[in-house]
């Protein structure tokens, strides 16, 4: 194989978004949104949190190391920042970040359905908005660097 033909090739095979790469990227844009709405939903149960007399900052802590939520809030954010690692090491950032932008409409539905808020029509359309512009980064090859050239920029 000629040497010139070598990078073109290699990057050819990153030009479509693999199945697992897809599949971590789903991971991410519902276990951060779930994780944040989770701990959102812990500290509104344990309310305002005072940091003095010291007491009052003994008994928050206390409230908020055995409040659920927000144990299965900070284990959703575990899973979101290890599959955030693994799409990172698979494709470039400039796709990655963009594609993730999804996670704000699952936000707002989470943010509905599970706090309760009230997400305006106006908000709706900003949302629908992202989302098709993360339509259009998506169309776009994920991985544009070769491996082996990256890391000397």
């Amino acid at each position: 194989m000629d040497e010139a033909t070598a990078p073109e090739e290699s990057l050819k095979s990153h030009r479509t978004l693999k199945p697992k790469t897809f599949l971590m990227i789903l991971v991410m844009v519902v276990c951060g949104p779930l994780g944040n709405v989770l701990l959102g939903k812990g500290m509104k149960h344990v309310g305002a949190v005072g940091i003095w007399p010291v007491s009052h900052l003994f008994s928050s802590l206390a409230s908020i190391l055995v409040n659920p939520s927000i144990w299965m809030g900070i284990s959703s954010l575990i899973v979101f920042f290890v599959a955030y690692m693994l799409v990172l090491s698979w494709a470039d950032y400039s796709f990655v970040q963009p594609v993730s932008a999804l996670a704000y409409a699952v936000v707002a539905l989470l943010s509905f359905l599970v706090l309760g808020e009230h997400v305006s029509p106006l908000r709706w359309v900003g949302i629908a908005i992202i989302c098709l512009g993360v339509f259009v980064v998506s169309h776009t090859s994920p991985q544009t660097t070769n491996r082996e050239t990256a890391g000397r920029t």
